[in-house]
């Protein structure tokens, strides 16, 4: 049996994602703050609450759940928080909080990780990034700080795994329709093409599994057909 591990398992592209991954006959561990809302009690093998912002604890909570797992074969980096607004809106913990969520703990998690699946000799490495990853908007600084480093250090990660049998891939969605935006004053446009579905990105998971492990996809970039923000009254 093959085991999975995600990160922001418990809703929206995350919970997409680990819905994929078991029809595919994986057990999934899922990680994620807590898991009170989420009716899937046969969709887990096992589920992890742990607040990845609290990156002094991270080494200890990690170690013990792949003390549970085993061998691994794939782990999708979906976790992240969104924050938008002028630069003077945030406070110094706003920022370390976005950064610690969305850069930090995902560089944490692979230092814990890589040394296994170098051991193992394979295993995948998925982390889900965003538009604002290369692409720059107003009122997301810190933000796109946070997506820009993700993607150069999953990039420069690729090359460096690039001998040890682990594929590494950044996946990057636009906007999606999930509960991302209840807290912000904009939300994708409501029309078939102008929003991602979490579904689509999980099928774009399903692929990246067939990929045979001589060849690796570095990047992807998926986007709506037609780029609409609706700004909310």
């Amino acid at each position: 049996m093959k085991n999975a591990l995600v990160t922001g398992a418990s809703r929206g592209i995350g919970l997409a994602i680990s819905k994929k991954l078991h029809s595919l006959d994986f057990m999934v561990h899922g990680i994620a703050r807590g898991f009170e809302n989420t009716q899937e009690e046969d969709l887990f093998s096992s589920t992890h609450s742990i607040d990845l912002s609290d990156l002094g604890t991270l080494d200890k909570q990690i170690s013990l759940v792949l003390q549970r797992i085993g061998e691994l074969n794939a782990v999708v980096f979906n976790a992240g928080v969104g924050r938008f607004g002028s630069l003077e809106q945030f406070s110094f913990s706003d920022i370390d909080n976005l950064l610690s969520v969305n850069l930090t703990s995902q560089i944490y998690l692979s230092r814990i990780l890589v040394p296994k699946l170098r051991k193992q000799g394979f295993g995948r490495l998925i982390f889900i990034g965003s538009q604002a990853s290369y692409e720059a908007g107003r009122n997301g600084a810190v933000y796109c700080a946070s997506k820009f480093g993700l993607r150069g250090f999953v990039l420069a990660l690729r090359q460096s795994l690039a001998r040890s049998g682990i594929q590494v891939t950044l996946v990057n969605p636009g906007m999606t329709q999930t509960d991302f935006y209840a807290n912000t004053n904009f939300e994708p446009g409501s029309e078939t093409s102008q929003h991602l579905k979490t579904e689509t990105i999980a099928d774009v998971i399903e692929m990246l599994l067939t990929v045979p492990s001589s060849s690796v996809v570095d990047e992807i970039n998926l986007t709506p057909a037609n780029h609409v923000i609706h700004f909310k009254k």
